[in-house]
């Protein structure tokens, strides 16, 4: 399932997840008792659909971004806040075309339109693959997370929490063992 980070650490408190994995920043207060693993550091580029002029380039300038119509999580998402503030901070203030609270639906509304989000690539592998959408680097690299493992420390992990652990340390060899203790 899909959430904010706020509602992914809730859960893990209620033990209704066992693991999440987050991109969103976390305030100190909100990691008491849960475990923070950083996984990578993940590029952040623009997603289009083929709809769009910029479908044949090879990369987007950052400041290009503040002419264009985004669509984005919901206003409580960290990534929306993360993104609006990186904006900002370079004075781009692009409308917001649409928003929604999960990223399939994001990428439905890019691929039918000329609106662009931010995504990691990740996140548009299969729809790259298909011809449905592009997935476009900033120059210089402006945007980049950290992907992160989250648990509840005080919650014991099942078996089959622990096998998908194991199943990950395949491709995330920071995942040791005892990283998770």
């Amino acid at each position: 399932q899909t959430a904010t980070t706020p509602q992914i650490v809730a859960d893990l408190r209620t033990t209704r997840l066992d693991l999440g994995l987050i991109e969103g920043e976390l305030e100190p207060a909100a990691i008491d008792g849960i475990g923070v693993q950083p996984l990578e550091v993940v590029e952040q580029g623009v997603v289009i659909g083929p709809r769009h002029p910029w479908w044949n380039r090879a990369e987007v300038g950052f400041a290009e971004l503040g002419d264009q119509t985004l669509v984005m999580r919901q206003r409580s998402s960290q990534t929306r806040i993360w993104l609006e503030g990186r904006l900002a901070e370079h004075d781009l203030y692009p409308p917001v075309g649409a928003e929604f609270d999960n990223p399939e639906s994001i990428k439905r509304a890019v691929a039918n339109s000329t609106q662009i989000t931010v995504l990691p690539e990740y996140a548009v592998f299969e729809e790259i693959e298909g011809g449905r959408l592009r997935w476009l680097p900033l120059a210089g690299k402006p945007l980049q997370r950290t992907l992160k493992l989250v648990w509840n420390r005080s919650v014991y992990f099942t078996p089959v929490t622990r096998a998908f652990l194991d199943c990950m340390r395949l491709c995330l060899p920071q995942l040791a063992p005892d990283t998770l203790e």
